[in-house]
């Protein structure tokens, strides 16, 4: 039979089939426990058939196989309950259970969903000069947008929300986060440098100087403008040469020839130089607007750990020992 019997079934639901420890007063005023077969329950009161007795067959005038019974409240049953480590026996309630399985405490609990997230932002310094994407300069202070999935632990009756993988990570200049988040509603966006996205990393983003860019673009019209002009006078020279008159089809295409070369000189070359002084204009607002951020975080920081170091530069007034009360102020 099963001694080890800790149920949370009510003592009320107990069949034949259950075994219970009764305890039961014997000489001398003391109580003894003996492992019983459940017969039945009258009232409050248990009825059961001894199968056991510790050392023998009897105890004090009661032998295996004999009904005997008490209150219920006075019956238990032996075994584990809930978290117990140790095994002893289970007194019945007034409910009628010796144990009753509430359920664990939920103290602990781990939420994840695909929608969890944690985004960040931290500044980056480098020993060298990095290219960013959509930027005229190189840089050595730059600003990293991060962005994680995230899990919801529920501990010690908080809240806490840890980051897990990253998923993508991308890196700003200083002036190119300041139109971030001063430009809602504009296009496509602001350009930013993808350094990592999927567990992935990518390397840096090719890079020409603005003036690089400019002069071998301006070289390349240059020489297309003097083969034009070329190809004009040897036009030229040859109807001059070869013809006895010129036909009104021959002033006709001359004069669309010089037109055209006309038009280059006097709008095209002008429009890349005007684009040239707005490249340029670009690159020194955004080489100040570099130095600028550079220098108020850097007056910021100082600031900082002087207010920390010494209060009274914040306050307006030196911080004494304390000892003056409000009227001595």
């Amino acid at each position: 039979m099963l001694k080890e019997n800790i149920s949370t079934k009510n003592i009320w639901e107990f069949t034949k089939e259950d075994t219970i420890y009764i305890s039961k007063k014997i000489s001398g005023g003391n109580h003894h426990t003996f492992f019983c077969q459940f017969e039945r329950l009258v009232h409050n009161t248990v009825y059961g058939k001894v199968l056991e007795i510790d050392k023998g067959t009897s105890w004090n005038g009661v032998k295996v196989g004999d009904v005997i019974y008490a209150d219920f409240k006075n019956c238990s049953l032996y075994g584990n309950g809930g978290n117990d480590t140790h095994k002893y026996y289970h007194s019945f309630n007034t409910m009628g259970y010796a144990f009753k399985d509430i359920g664990e405490e939920v103290t602990e609990k781990v939420i994840k969903h695909p929608s969890f997230g944690m985004i960040g932002l931290s500044r980056r310094s480098s020993s060298g000069v990095v290219p960013l994407f959509g930027s005229n300069i190189q840089h050595q202070h730059t600003i990293t947008l991060t962005i994680k999935r995230a899990e919801h632990n529920r501990h010690l009756n908080n809240d806490w929300i840890h980051a897990n993988e990253q998923l993508i990570e991308v890196e700003l200049s200083g002036s190119q986060y300041a139109e971030l988040i001063s430009s809602f509603n504009q296009g496509d966006g602001i350009p930013c440098t993808i350094r990592q996205f999927d567990k992935q990393s990518y390397p840096d983003p090719p890079y020409e100087s603005p003036v690089d860019i400019f002069q071998r673009e301006f070289a390349a019209k240059m020489k297309n403008l003097g083969k034009e002009c070329k190809s004009v006078v040897e036009d030229a020279v040859k109807m001059l040469n070869e013809k006895q008159s010129i036909s009104k089809a021959d002033r006709e295409f001359l004069k669309n020839a010089i037109d055209s070369l006309v038009t280059q000189i006097s709008s095209n070359v002008p429009f890349v130089s005007q684009q040239f002084i707005e490249s340029m204009d670009k690159t020194v607002a955004q080489a100040k607007s570099e130095i600028e951020t550079f220098v108020t975080n850097k007056i910021t920081s100082i600031g900082l750990d002087a207010v920390k170091n010494n209060p009274e530069l914040f306050l307006g007034t030196k911080i004494d020992d304390g000892q003056k009360n409000i009227e001595e102020q």
